[in-house]
């Protein structure tokens, strides 16, 4: 097999971006890429991958006992490919007031598997009709993958390749997770520190492989010259682009500085190769900065694109307001229903997160604690309530809100019954 092509030749293939949106777990699915795509963004990352998962779950889709797990096979699936692609989208024939529910079904190997966010599970099923439309425009896209073991990637990349290849452009190995979970499994920034041997046997045994590209996304060390030196081995074992965090691990907030002279020396050092610089990017015009200072291809954004999904557009716009921003992403979320409730429910508690939880327990309950909402109709009714109470007037008349109960048994199940 020929090597992959790499360095910038590759970097051009992606047709040179220069906004990039990063993978988040739980929030950069189809629907949040679409939005911000046509926002600026001109490159994004699935959500991470568990790469053991997603090879367990190909053979048997029941062996992963929540179906409410991104990294399932027919989630990712349904994340990755077009609504239009022959891999069928699915949805279950229960409705609520002419609203798509918004509970998803794949067609893997002939199996239905079903996500209501409970459990996977063979159901019945009905086909589903996704419009043809700007909703299908989600490249290029770079599917990543975190993992522990040599094999366990070198295997997930192959199967991502044959069985989703001609719906992404790379493959990408997570370096970067500070997360306490990463931390316990030995993935992310933390295999880093732990065994950089193995990263660089993971990435040229992939190399050796695949045909797509292969990339890595890390953070810095305090330790500029070790950092730089990483980064090398991880050129050497033929990664095609890096994407560079400028914090440390132990900076898992987001807080603090970010070190762009450590970016800077990564692409003083490697000139052949593609770097995207990472970290406190707010604005285009910080996103233009990054580039400016560290001399590296591209900016990318994560938790501020989240909360501002115009974070690249290239008119200047006014401070998001939070309920307009909802409504753009629902609209998305309609027409491309994400794997899980629970992307909808983490997007929308960036927006609305403490002052919820600690002003408006009630509702927090329902979206957060007891996870009540599930449908995309329910979402929707629970958004009248949130812009009630946080913008203090009623857009329309208050007897046209479904009560709070009324929503709990909006998806037909009663509350009292849940798992």
């Amino acid at each position: 097999m020929s090597k992959p092509t790499a360095g910038w030749a590759a970097w051009k293939a992606l047709g040179s971006p220069r906004y990039v949106c990063a993978p988040m777990v739980w929030q950069s699915e189809r629907a949040f890429r679409i939005v911000v795509r046509e926002r600026g963004v001109n490159l994004a990352f699935t959500p991470m991958i568990h790469a053991d998962i997603f090879l367990k779950t190909f053979t048997d889709p029941t062996s992963v006992p929540t179906a409410d797990l991104y990294s399932h096979f027919a989630n990712v699936c349904q994340d990755v490919v077009p609504p239009t692609a022959p891999v069928s989208v699915f949805h279950t024939s229960e409705e609520h007031n002419g609203v798509n529910d918004g509970m998803t079904e794949l067609i893997i190997g002939g199996v239905g598997v079903h996500d209501d966010g409970l459990g996977v599970s063979p159901h019945a099923v009905i086909p589903r009709t996704v419009p043809a439309s700007r909703h299908t425009d989600d490249r290029p896209l770079i599917l990543q993958f975190c993992a522990t073991d040599v094999d366990d990637f070198v295997a997930a990349a192959r199967l991502a390749e044959s069985e989703l290849g001609e719906y992404i452009d790379g493959i990408d190995l997570n370096l970067g997770c500070p997360q306490r979970s990463a931390e316990r499994g030995g993935f992310g920034v933390h295999l880093a520190l732990r065994q950089p041997e193995r990263v660089v046997a993971m990435v040229a045994a992939a190399v050796d492989v695949i045909r797509l590209p292969i990339s890595a996304k890390i953070r810095v060390w305090d330790d500029v010259d070790y950092t730089v030196d990483f980064a090398k081995s991880l050129a050497a074992a033929g990664i095609a682009f890096l994407s560079v965090h400028g914090r440390t691990a132990s900076q898992r907030h987001h807080d603090g500085r970010v070190r762009v002279e450590t970016i800077a020396a990564i692409v003083k050092a490697l000139p052949d190769l593609p770097i995207i610089g990472n970290g406190g990017i707010t604005t285009r015009e910080e996103a233009d900065a990054m580039i400016a200072v560290t001399g590296c291809a591209a900016a990318m954004a994560a938790g501020s694109l989240l909360t501002n999904a115009h974070l690249f557009a290239t008119t200047p716009t006014q401070p998001p307001n939070i309920f307009d921003e909802c409504a753009v992403y629902m609209a998305a979320a309609l027409t491309l229903p994400p794997p899980s409730p629970r992307f909808i429910r983490d997007h929308l508690m960036v927006h609305f997160g403490q002052n919820l939880r600690w002003e408006h327990p009630d509702l927090y309950s329902m979206l957060a604690r007891q996870r009540m909402v599930r449908t995309h109709a329910q979402f929707v009714e629970l958004l009248k309530h949130l812009q009630d109470r946080f913008v203090g007037d009623t857009p329309t008349p208050t007897h046209d809100r479904l009560t709070l109960r009324q929503i709990k048994y909006l998806d037909g199940v009663d509350p009292a019954t849940r798992e």
